[in-house]
């Protein structure tokens, strides 16, 4: 993976203004700070943790992509790949990815993120999930990753998160969606609205 020069979300296409993620942890829906927004937004790759037949942990580096302004996770695999067939079988899995101070640990900072997946066969998901890929990636880039030019034997994995954790040298701290009481109060004026 060494050499792979991402497109920034911030200067390519339709990513230009996406500089907030909206995600939902917890049943509350709220903005990701920034510090841990910029994983998901600037990673080149991700690690991908499944579960074998065996329960055995294995992990893989994932190129990805995310729907816009959300926290959503999406990828392809191989149809007949290990990988599918965890995914398959047991649906959480977690991402991480850090970024490594070269001199000072304690200055190490990264995430890892549960989620709950789903597998998606549609031609038409996946074509566009592929597209977002070359989006962000550039075209020659995911050729070379994926060896393919056309992903008609790759299923889209989309991943919600469910539980996302921060860490900075050796302190870890879970995030916790947290709404702002006007955001709360606009929540409930709407539901009871939706419910006359």
């Amino acid at each position: 993976m060494e050499g792979i020069e991402i497109r920034s979300h911030q200067t390519v296409g339709r990513w230009k203004k996406i500089m907030k993620l909206k995600c939902e942890l917890d049943g509350q829906s709220c903005v990701l700070p920034k510090y841990i927004a910029k994983f998901i937004l600037n990673a080149t790759l991700m690690y991908c943790g499944s579960l074998d037949a065996s329960n055995s942990p294995r992990i893989q580096p994932t190129i990805f992509t995310n729907e816009a302004g959300k926290c959503n996770i999406a990828f392809l695999v191989h149809k007949g790949s290990s990988l599918a067939r965890n995914i398959q079988k047991h649906p959480n899995i977690t991402f991480s990815t850090d970024q490594t101070h070269q001199t000072d640990p304690s200055q190490n900072t990264g995430i890892m993120i549960e989620t709950v997946s789903r597998a998606i066969f549609s031609p038409e998901e996946v074509s566009m999930c592929f597209d977002n890929l070359q989006e962000k990636y550039g075209v020659d880039e995911v050729t070379k990753i994926m060896g393919i030019n056309i992903p008609v034997s790759y299923i889209k994995i989309e991943a919600f998160p469910t539980k996302i954790v921060y860490w900075k040298g050796p302190f870890f701290k879970r995030f916790i969606c947290k709404q702002s009481k006007k955001r709360s109060k606009l929540l409930k004026r709407e539901k009871k609205i939706d419910t006359l």
